[in-house]
């Protein structure tokens, strides 16, 4: 696949992806969105804690009597 071939296929992507938000805003509506979609569209942005931030946050509790 050419480069100009991948754009235009990520240009088709996108446009599918924001008709699929759009008709996801009509009540009642259920649209269905492949992996690749629901990740275009955000559904899996990583928010989770990184392994440094983890043992920053962890607490040593000590028995100090």
């Amino acid at each position: 696949m050419t480069d100009l071939e991948s754009v235009q296929r990520g240009l088709e992507l996108m446009a599918v992806v924001l008709e699929k938000l759009a008709d996801a805003e009509t009540p009642g509506f259920l649209a269905e969105f492949d992996p690749e979609e629901a990740e275009l569209a955000g559904a899996f942005q990583e928010d989770a804690l990184t392994e440094e931030d983890a043992i920053e946050s962890a607490v040593d509790w000590t028995d100090e009597g």
